[in-house]
């Protein structure tokens, strides 16, 4: 702390009579005002208080309580409805519990990842893991009934023993499913017909249990013993009998701070039983407190001031100015869990804060003095004072020495502040030009009374060239020579640069040319001993620039919406961007500075610190330290290592060192929290438990045909809003993960994959990983190496199928040969041997012979033509029916009868084209009906012969009758028979010779599946034995 002295303040001490004592009585009020309002606003730690942007459709809800899970997650409770928060996505449970609106009590999640939702009829556990539920319903009294199942509390023992307070003072256990009671407090507890309900329980180091009570105010201490709870003391006050206890909180000294129903604050001493009222700066009613450390406990009032109890010395400080919960308010009956998040109500707006000790800033400060103005220029004076331009006070003067402010002038809004001797600043007023200030004198003299009016002009920045000045404007830059008091040329004398009057943000002297930043763009000119020359450089869009900063062979230009641009310093070319997707505070940048290879930029939305050596940002916002998240254009001054920024609320001082010290902010950690899946059926599901088996693989079913994967994780509030990448394996290029982190995916390859997310610098380099998940994609049945082996042996089946059929083909191919060349040599062959015999005896025959042979060779001739003709008949396949068959066998009868005299009758039944008949079938058929008829030619003596042929769907039979002398003993017979039942046997026939004295019946008939068929004898039909 600085020791000033007030010129002249003991002189007046020293002063007698009335006067004096006048004097020194007005001085010690006021000085006795200022320690008392110093006690008062004794300001301690500092607060980090950040709005939790809960979706749209919550804002108008009336939250109840609110508490994190293991993993960051935020689960809430409406008068409806209980939720899941991961930071992008809401998840309601919905009514699947059975609960009832307006019923629940409160909400826990233990370590074990188990959600404890209290109602007022039950007590139910979701295991977070399995989204399992089960409820336990408590015994109803028949006394109590109303508030038998009304849940109190739950807490975790150390042991890990879950307790429940329900009712009127009953405690419970959880064991397995069931609940088991341990302690009934009613008769100890209750004040006549006053009854106390438990609603806080804490466990000390020794296993003792502290309890509080409302309705009837006690505290309670339980003494574990043989797994039950005996009662060890009662600690009651006669001056809160009829309160309630509110939001105990236990400290490890043995010390209880709570709160009553009527906003008192006090605190209980466990080892001397004795309650003692806390008493703040000034009287308030308490609303709601909740721990902050070891020893800290924030303290919330009505009127939304804030408090912090120290339980090492026992102390009440203010926790400072928070603008972030201004015009909002925070009710009495808040969170039951004394978790860091207080629901808070603003008009019909309801919401969250989160609560916790700011972590170590990185040397940043508000001078308090300047709050509530909104800095425009700032300037540094070698001897420590701070001169500020700024639209509510005027011109300030902040002392270097006392910190004390002073206002220079009120008349006067001075948008830029050069120094332009030990002893003089140029200013450049709103609306007035230019200025001279005195700071020995404290004095104002305008430089430039006319030349184009220029003491009218809004002058927005100045840079000094020897004795003259380039002057900015909101119509264009002037070059004015100061010590004159003339213009010497107006907007560089470029006629289009004139014509456009346009509003110059900045101007800069580098490389012997004017760079002029405009709301237009920015314009580069030729610069030398008489002014500028012609336009060298022109950005192509009209974007705004506000300021540059020149870093080696690259220039930094700070543009409204843009972000940051970067040009070749040489060529003018856009060589790269910095914007919000690349993690910069804000895309409308105000001013930029440049220090130690760190760029500093001011954005509408917080301050940016680029390393340009490593790419990594890091944002800081109101939470770190800055007075405001918006900065104004130009309100800049770099001196030594110490920059001075103005934002539309003050002025904040960074210490480059110490903020290059703090390095870039660690992003946060993503969960997979949500699986959504969709089958080629449409059935769509959602699993909600992955966040809780973070580490084990994510497997999706084989009939999935897409996914979406939802990330979450801090909520906090305090994150920086990093823009992330993803990539599904190490080979695959990085894609930006949008706001709402979900990554959609329509079926890839079946394996295993690695999901990985991370942050990335400017540069495009992922440089920090935050996620990585195993997937793995199972294959559909098509997919699995069984199916190609299946297939593969189903080809090879295939293969050896068709092989053996063509090879069957070809096998039937070379028998059909062989049958046509063995029919052709039985049927044929010996008639053309017997042609050739007949013509070598013609050629030897005498004249009598010769006819003879020449008949004998013309019958035999015929005869190989029918032979032939029967064999290319009957491997014909046009003739495989019943009909063809038919039309030949009569064909035959009447050419072998008839010449022999035998009288036949040929009568036959179902006989159509359509009656098919193999080849093989019809060629034996034929062959055994030859034969029979041959054999009644040359053998019977028959003077008639009947022919039967009978097609009846599938079964056909053949009967060929004589009256001949029979064949006598069948089995003597020759060749021909033989052949006949060989050729039966290859058709899969029956066939049936019988003879008797009548003569001789032939039967061919197909056999019918385990029946012995039936033939014919003559018209009677027999069965054989």
């Amino acid at each position: 702390m600085k020791i000033f002295s007030v010129p002249g303040l003991a002189s007046v001490l020293n002063v007698s009579g009335k006067a004096g004592n006048f004097c020194r009585k007005a001085i010690f009020s006021v000085l006795l005002g200022f320690s008392l309002f110093s006690y008062a606003h004794a300001v301690g730690p500092r607060l980090q208080i950040t709005d939790i942007s809960l979706p749209r459709q919550f804002k108008d809800r009336n939250i109840k309580q609110a508490v994190y899970d293991s993993k960051g997650l935020l689960w809430f409770f409406t008068n409806r409805d209980i939720y899941r928060f991961d930071g992008n996505n809401v998840i309601g449970l919905g009514p699947q519990f059975g609960i009832q609106p307006y019923t629940i009590k409160f909400i826990h999640c233990d370590d074990h990842d188990r959600l404890w939702i209290g109602t007022r009829q039950m007590l139910i556990r979701l295991d977070l893991k399995t989204w399992k539920h089960h409820s336990f319903q408590f015994p109803t009294a028949a006394n109590d009934a109303d508030n038998a199942g009304a849940t109190g509390y739950v807490m975790q023992t150390r042991a890990g023993r879950v307790l429940v307070a329900a009712g009127w003072g009953k405690l419970y256990e959880v064991k397995a499913d069931s609940l088991r009671q341990i302690f009934d407090l009613k008769d100890k507890i209750n004040d006549g017909p006053r009854k106390g309900a438990v609603n806080w329980i804490h466990e000390q180091a020794d296993g003792d249990l502290w309890l509080t009570t409302g309705y009837v105010a006690r505290i309670v201490r339980l003494h574990p013993e043989n797994n039950r709870y005996v009662l060890k003391e009662v600690i009651k006050q006669n001056d809160f009998t009829d309160k309630s206890i509110q939001h105990p909180v236990y400290h490890e000294s043995g010390k209880i701070l709570f709160l009553t129903d009527r906003g008192e604050l006090k605190l209980l001493d466990c080892h001397s039983k004795v309650i003692e009222n806390v008493r703040l700066p000034h009287p308030v009613r308490c609303a709601y407190q909740t721990p902050l450390s070891r020893h800290q406990v924030l303290i919330t009032t009505i009127e939304n001031e804030l408090f912090i109890f120290d339980f090492k010395n026992s102390s009440i400080t203010t926790a400072g100015t928070q603008s972030i919960i201004a015009g909002k308010r925070i009710p009495e009956h808040n969170n039951y869990n004394l978790s860091q998040l207080i629901v808070y109500e603003s008009g019909q707006e309801r919401g969250i804060f989160r609560v916790a000790l700011a972590p170590d800033k990185p040397g940043i400060e508000a001078i308090d003095l300047t709050r509530g103005n909104s800095i425009r220029s700032i300037y540094k004076h070698p001897s420590g004072d701070v001169f500020l331009g700024t639209y509510s006070e005027g011109f300030l003067k902040i002392d270097g020495r006392t910190g004390a402010k002073k206002q220079l002038t009120n008349l006067l809004f001075v948008y830029k502040i050069v120094p332009w001797s030990a002893d003089t600043l140029l200013l450049g007023i709103e609306g007035g030009g230019l200025y001279w200030y005195d700071i020995p004198k404290g004095t104002f003299s305008q430089t430039i009374t006319k030349y184009g009016q220029l003491y009218e002009k809004y002058v927005t920045s100045i840079v000094r060239t020897g004795n003259l000045a380039w002057v900015g404007c909101y119509q264009g830059f002037y070059l004015a020579d100061l010590k004159k008091g003339q213009i010497i040329e107006s907007n560089g004398n470029n006629a289009e640069f004139a014509a456009r009057q346009v509003h110059v943000s900045a101007l800069y002297i580098q490389d012997g040319m004017l760079w002029v930043c405009t709301v237009d763009g920015l314009f580069v000119f030729e610069y030398g001993k008489d002014g500028v020359g012609k336009i060298v450089y022109r950005s192509d869009d009209q974007t705004s620039c506000t300021s540059l900063a020149f870093v080696g062979d690259r220039v930094y230009a700070a543009t409204i919406g843009k972000g940051l641009v970067v040009l070749d310093r040489r060529s003018f070319k856009k060589v790269a961007w910095i914007d919000e997707t690349k993690n910069l505070a804000g895309s409308l940048v105000y001013s930029i500075s440049f220090r130690k290879n760190v760029l500093l930029a001011g954005t509408n939305n917080g301050l940016s610190r680029i390393d340009l050596q490593t790419g990594l940002i890091r944002n800081y916002k109101e939470n770190d330290g800055l007075p405001s998240n918006e900065f104004n254009t130009g309100a800049s001054f770099l001196s030594g290592d110490t920059l001075l920024l103005g934002t539309v609320s003050g002025v904040v001082v960074i210490p480059i060192d110490k903020l290059l010290a703090s390095g870039p902010k660690a992003p946060g950690t993503l969960y997979v929290t949500q699986l959504l899946t969709q089958t080629r059926d449409n059935d769509r599901k959602a699993d909600l438990t992955l966040p809780y088996h973070s580490g084990t693989e994510i497997v999706i079913p084989a009939d999935v045909i897409s996914f979406t994967v939802h990330l979450g994780g801090d909520i906090s509030g305090t994150t920086d809003e990093t823009p992330y990448f993803f990539r599904l394996d190490k080979e695959m290029a990085w894609s930006r993960l949008g706001n709402n982190k979900e990554i959609s995916l329509v079926r890839p390859q079946p394996g295993s994959y690695r999901l990985e997310v991370g942050t990335a610098a400017p540069n495009g380099k992922v440089n920090a990983i935050v996620t990585a998940e195993m997937i793995r994609i199972k294959p559909q049945f098509s997919e699995t190496a069984w199916f190609k082996i299946l297939l593969i042996t189903a080809a090879l089946a295939l293969g050896m199928a068709v092989f053996r059929y063509l090879e069957r083909q070809r096998e039937k191919e070379r028998g059909l040969r062989l049958k046509i060349a063995e029919d052709l040599h039985d049927e044929v062959g010996g008639l053309i041997s017997g042609l050739a015999l007949q013509a070598d005896f013609l050629q030897y025959a005498d004249d009598s012979q010769r006819k003879e042979y020449l008949r004998k060779i013309i019958d035999t001739g015929r005869m190989a033509v029918k032979s032939m003709h029967d064999v290319v008949w009957s491997i014909d396949p046009r003739n495989d029916n019943a009909k063809t068959l038919t039309e030949r066998m009569k064909d035959y009868a009447e050419f072998a009868l008839k010449p022999v005299g035998i009288q036949y009758g040929f009568e036959s039944e179902g006989i159509t084209e359509l009656t098919f008949l193999s080849q093989q079938v019809r060629q034996n058929m034929w062959l055994i009906y030859k034969e029979a008829i041959t054999n009644v030619c040359k053998h019977s003596q028959a003077g008639k012969a009947q022919i039967t042929l009978d097609f009846n769907d599938s079964q056909w039979r053949m009967c060929i009758t004589d009256n001949g002398r029979g064949l006598g003993d069948i089995s003597s017979q020759g060749n021909g028979l033989k052949n006949m039942q060989n050729r039966a046997h290859k058709i899969r026939a029956e066939l049936k010779i019988e003879s008797g004295d009548r003569g001789v019946t032939v039967t061919l008939a197909k056999k019918q599946s385990g029946v012995e068929l039936p033939v014919w004898v003559g018209k009677h039909t027999q069965h054989p034995a």
